[in-house]
């Protein structure tokens, strides 16, 4: 993984049963026996949601599975350069409402596989392009009507000391088709 974590194991198939009803059978996991690093002991098993083959998307996709909620959807990006990467069609970085002023093209794929923004569920912060964080980093500073403390010996590079709670901006991506996502504050502000 991108922090050097790793897991090794043994791989098998199984039926894979979801509620009472559904069964798909012959689903490919492993079974780590060695799992380093962080976040291994936070949970009780990691689900692969990247495009490769073993993937459970891909398995229960090629086996004609689905699964649906109320949930609202966005197209996905394949790269040819990088195919196992879920690329999302991000639009913009709106905050308390008004769009950040970010270079048009920060978030295209580009066709050597640069560029682009993918959803990583092993990462656990968002790494954005510095077209796109400067503004972004700027943009909070004028909504937090305070004077930045130096974070750097904590690894934080827009920080703030202060006694009490900061009343933060509304942090919201845009995606293709209309779809929004608000993120919660303590996603974006550590307080």
């Amino acid at each position: 993984y991108g922090d050097g974590s790793f897991t090794s194991g043994v791989l098998s198939s199984e039926t894979l049963s979801i509620g009472s009803g559904s069964k798909v059978a012959g689903i490919g996991f492993g079974c780590g026996h060695d799992n380093e690093g962080q976040g291994f002991s936070q949970g009780g098993g990691l689900v692969g949601l990247g495009r490769g083959a073993l993937s459970l998307i891909s398995q229960l996709g090629s086996k004609g599975a689905s699964l649906s909620g109320g949930a609202k959807s966005i197209p996905l990006i394949k790269s040819s350069v990088i195919p196992t990467f879920w690329y999302i069609p991000i639009t913009g970085i709106t905050l308390d409402g008004k769009p950040v002023d970010i270079p048009a093209g920060t978030f295209d794929l580009q066709s050597d596989g640069s560029g682009g923004m993918i959803i990583d569920s092993g990462t656990t912060v968002t790494i954005l392009d510095e077209a796109a964080y400067s503004p972004l980093k700027d943009a909070i500073q004028s909504a937090i009507d305070l004077t930045p403390a130096d974070g750097s010996s904590v690894g934080l590079d827009l920080c703030y000391q202060t006694s009490g709670k900061v009343s933060l901006p509304s942090l919201t991506f845009n995606f293709k088709g209309g779809v929004d996502y608000e993120l919660p504050a303590d996603n974006f502000f550590i307080q």
